[in-house]
């Protein structure tokens, strides 16, 4: 068995062909394009397709979302809340 990687699509996604080096076969996973060098690797490498198992790629989260992740990962930057000192930390701070 041999994979082989190539990097597809306007967002540079990978895609996979694993190959049965012994009669051809293989299978191609996640072509987020098909661009004729794919086509005429396959061609020109005897390969025979057998599946093309898609994988859905999510897009962008609504705007609310996104700000809401932003604010679980820096909570100092919420509306209304204190930034904590290096003394809070500390445990000195009264």
């Amino acid at each position: 068995m041999k994979i082989e990687k190539f990097v597809l699509g306007s967002m540079g996604t990978n895609c996979y062909i694993a190959v049965n080096e012994e009669n051809g076969e293989c299978i191609l996973v996640d072509p987020a394009a098909w661009p004729p060098e794919l086509s005429s690797h396959i061609r020109t490498g005897g390969m025979k397709p057998l599946a093309v198992p898609l994988k859905i790629h999510a897009g962008p989260a609504p705007k609310q979302q996104k700000k809401e992740k932003a604010s679980a990962q820096h909570p100092q930057k919420q509306k209304g809340k204190q930034k904590q000192s290096s003394d809070d930390y500390r445990g000195t701070k009264k």
